[in-house]
């Protein structure tokens, strides 16, 4: 399991799980989208963490991105 905000890296690697941690508590959405914007899935945060499970995606280059009205962040993953 990855954590995508926590990382110092802009650019994570996994196979499957993805934890994502915002910097704090909340209600965030969290979007994954492709290389050409197309959004595959989308889903609510309530609190500080979530799981993604990616298994189900072909291998690629993806885009992360966890919002709310106050915060934005954006990170590439590599599912492999």
């Amino acid at each position: 399991m990855v954590s995508i905000l926590k990382a110092r890296n802009r650019l994570m690697s996994t196979s499957g799980m993805l934890e994502v941690e915002a910097p704090e508590s909340g209600l965030y959405q969290l979007d994954l989208s492709s290389p050409n914007g197309k959004l595959i899935h989308s889903q609510t945060m309530q609190g500080r963490k979530s799981t993604l499970d990616l298994s189900a995606i072909p291998e690629g280059m993806y885009f992360i991105t966890v919002k709310n009205d106050q915060y934005i962040e954006t990170r590439k993953v590599v599912k492999r």
